[in-house]
């Protein structure tokens, strides 16, 4: 199971306990919310950290993070700089950025069920093995 965007870790707990055979990656981008992701799952040997975005490319790439209201919202994508009627300050910090296929073949994964409505063609994984539940 995929955790993409895991922010404090809880989903990734949810998901371990509701599949307690299946194993967890917990993608988290921002190093602040990686580390407490690790701490919350520290105790689940199922639940694995990989602090990195998940992109359409390999490399590094700009983060932008809210630093008021939520400390857990965080995008690749630039706000609009208002969220109801506050202003919204966000900062930008690069972070690294990874294809879900890159690490499907680091991670030994061959095979991703992707509940995906439009069979699949998300460009973030490409995956030649892959298919779509429906």
């Amino acid at each position: 199971i995929l955790d993409v965007g895991s922010c404090n870790g809880e989903a990734s707990c949810e998901f371990a306990s509701q599949f307690s055979k299946a194993q967890i990656f917990a993608f988290e981008a921002r190093p602040q919310s990686a580390e407490t992701v690790r701490r919350t799952v520290a105790e689940d040997p199922d639940i694995e950290v990989i602090e990195s975005a998940v992109h359409d490319f390999d490399g590094e790439t700009e983060f932008h993070v809210v630093n008021d209201l939520n400390p857990g919202a965080r995008s690749l994508f630039v706000g609009s700089g208002v969220q109801d009627i506050h202003p919204i300050q966000q900062s930008r910090i690069t972070v690294p950025a990874m294809r879900l296929d890159t690490w499907a073949k680091r991670a030994r994964v061959n095979r991703f069920a992707w509940p995906d409505p439009y069979r699949n063609t998300s460009p973030l994984c490409k995956c030649r093995k892959a298919y779509a539940c429906g």
